[in-house]
C-alpha cells in the first residue's frame, strides 16, 4: 500500500483523481515493534541503531523529494471522502 490512486472530493468541489504515497496510513492505533522483553541494554542499543536507522531514511526521501521538486507536496486525505481507490 505504499502508493495508492484514487478519486477525492473536497467539500463544495467536482472529484478528482489524486495519486498518493503513503506516508502514514490513517488508523486509530499506533503499530509499532514491541521491544518490551528486550533486556534494558538490548533496549537502549536497539533504540540507538532504530532512531539513526529512521533519520538516515528521512534523509533519503527528503533526497528523493528534492529531486523531483515535491518538497512542499505533503497532504492528508480524509479516508471518507475517498472512491474508487
Amino acid at each position: 500500500m505504499p502508493v495508492k490512486t484514487f478519486m477525492y472530493t473536497k467539500d463544495g468541489k467536482d472529484p478528482e483523481q489524486r495519486t498518493l504515497a503513503v506516508l502514514n496510513a490513517a488508523s486509530d492505533s499506533d503499530f509499532g515493534i514491541d521491544i518490551t522483553e528486550l533486556d534494558e541494554d538490548a533496549k537502549t542499543a536497539f533504540i540507538e541503531e532504530f532512531e539513526h536507522e529512521l533519520e538516515e531514511h528521512k534523509q533519503l526521501i527528503a533526497d528523493l523529494m528534492y529531486r523531483f521538486d515535491l518538497k512542499h507536496k505533503f497532504r492528508r486525505f480524509k479516508t471518507e471522502k475517498m472512491t474508487d481507490i
